[in-house]
Order: structure tokens, then C-alpha cells, then sequence
């Protein structure tokens, strides 16, 4: 066992060299026998555009719990490419919602309703003229007969946390309205994980911040933008996990949420050739880097 760490010990510069696209110093040639051991995967294209958007991530399936970090949602790289995220990156926009969940009224017609919520945070994006159903910072939702019927927003009061809505006539239920909105409670990390089998993972932390700062930045203006700290590759085998720490505003992640992120990452084929080897050694360039 121990050869087999010197041997990744000494190759190590050479493979995250390729892996981040450095230029591969001189070294001596190996001998035919030992360049399998040695190669983990070689490039089968260039590096090309690969936003990372909400529709990449997938629902965690984890049940939101208050005070404690949690899995929000996941994306697992695909089996045949390398994702890349650079340090200093700017070209990142998130808005991460949380969830109140309120009963029906079961109105005979539909009525303005007025609901508070815990934490409501204005952000910096063009608000429409309201009433509107399309709003960047609010989606109200309610269960007609079964059917989740998005709700015009009508008017936000963010000094007093109220949102106005029109509610459906009759909505029912202890469970029937969901309002989404942006907010400052709690915070928010990505974190890089290796699967090892079973439902052992292992973790690095890549990026973090507050969902106050966050939802109050003037994400449009790169100058002010948070930057990515430091550069992240990503392998098959590999997954980017986004956890939340909230302590009053739950938060779920499905199509009704309306969460938005778009973080600029580049991506390209990979012909691989060990891929334990190579999992192995995008982790230790996370855990060296972080």
C-alpha cells in the first residue's frame, strides 16, 4: 500500500498538471510497463463553455432541518467529462430561496391575501410592476383539486415581511399555499465529494458565504461579485454538493422554488483510463488547494 502512495506521491504534479491544463515539465521517459500505472486519464477535447444552472443540480432527497448543515441539492459530474471551475472566477449569480407553508383560506372567488414571512430580503434585480406572476425575488403557489397553481404577486412590503398575493377560491389544506422568497437567514456552502461506496463520502469546502450578503450583492456587476477562491476540478465519480444552514426559513429544492444559479465553469472530454487513480487524485488537488 504504501508503494502505491509513494508512486502517486511522485507522479502527482505531472497528473493535476494535465488535469488543470498546465504545461507538463521534462521528465524521463517511463518504461512501456509502467505507463498504464502512470496515466490516469488523457484530454479528448478542448475546454469548452459549461455553465453550471439549477437545472444541473438535482433535489438532494434530503428532509430540511433547522440548525444543521444539510444537502440541498447535487451535481454529479457525467461519466466522460472534467468540469472546472477557476480561481477568481466572477461570473457567478445565485439567488437561493426559502419556503412558508400556509393553510387555504378557501375563498368563494379569488382574494388578495396577505401572509408574513420570516426574513425577507430585497435584492438588487429589476422588480416588475406588480400585480405580476413573474417576480425575481417571489413565487406564491397553491393547490387547487390537486393542481399547483402559481399565484400573482401583488405587493411586497419587505420592511414588515408582507407579501400580497391572489389566492385561488377554494384553496384547501393545512399545506395548500407555499411561498418562495429570497431571505437572510443562514448560510450556504458548495463542497466537493468523492464518492466511496456505500454512502461514505469524502469532503472538501469550496465555496461559502451568508444568504444576507448574498441576496443583497449587485450580482450583475462583476467588481462587486464574490470571486470562486480557488480553482476546483471535477472528475467522473465525483459529485458538487450544495448545503444549507438555515435556523427559521425552511428551504426545499424542486421546480416550484424557482432558485436560480449560473456559475461559469468550463468542461471537456475525458478518455479514461484509471479511474480510481484519477478520483484519487482531483480530491488531493481539492484538499491542496483548499
Amino acid at each position: 500500500m504504501m508503494g502505491l502512495f509513494e508512486q502517486l506521491r511522485d507522479n502527482i504534479s505531472r497528473g493535476l498538471g494535465a488535469l488543470q491544463g498546465r504545461r507538463p515539465q521534462p521528465v524521463a521517459a517511463p518504461q512501456p510497463t509502467q505507463v498504464a500505472a502512470q496515466v490516469a486519464a488523457q484530454p479528448d477535447s478542448p475546454w469548452v463553455t459549461a455553465w453550471l444552472d439549477e437545472e444541473d443540480f438535482t433535489a438532494a432527497g434530503l428532509p430540511y432541518r433547522a440548525n444543521e448543515w444539510f444537502s440541498l441539492a447535487q451535481f454529479r459530474v457525467p461519466e466522460d467529462r472534467q468540469v472546472q471551475v477557476r480561481a477568481g472566477e466572477r461570473r457567478i449569480r445565485m439567488y437561493l430561496k426559502g419556503l412558508a407553508v400556509r393553510a387555504g383560506s378557501n375563498y368563494g372567488a379569488p382574494t388578495n391575501r396577505n401572509v408574513v414571512v420570516p426574513n425577507l430580503v430585497q435584492t438588487k434585480q429589476a422588480a416588475p410592476t406588480l400585480p405580476s406572476l413573474f417576480h425575481p425575488e417571489v413565487a406564491v403557489w397553491a393547490n387547487v383539486g390537486g393542481v399547483w397553481t402559481k399565484c400573482p404577486v401583488v405587493a411586497i412590503n419587505y420592511g414588515t415581511g408582507t407579501i400580497t398575493f391572489e389566492e385561488p377560491a377554494g384553496v384547501t389544506g393545512t399545506d395548500a399555499v407555499e411561498i418562495y422568497y429570497t431571505h437572510g437567514d443562514g448560510q450556504f456552502r458548495f463542497r466537493v465529494l468523492r464518492e466511496l461506496g456505500g454512502v461514505d463520502d469524502a469532503a472538501a469546502t469550496t465555496f461559502n458565504g451568508s444568504f444576507s450578503a448574498l441576496h443583497t450583492l449587485e450580482q450583475s456587476n462583476l467588481e462587486t461579485m464574490w470571486a470562486w477562491p480557488n480553482a476546483v476540478n471535477l472528475v467522473p465519480g465525483m459529485r458538487v454538493s450544495l448545503e444549507v444552514y438555515t435556523a427559521s426559513v425552511p428551504m426545499v429544492w424542486n421546480s416550484r422554488a424557482g432558485h436560480y444559479l449560473h456559475i461559469y465553469a468550463e468542461s471537456r472530454r475525458l478518455n479514461i483510463m484509471d479511474r480510481s487513480r484519477l478520483v484519487k487524485m482531483a480530491e488531493l488537488a481539492a484538499r491542496n488547494n483548499l
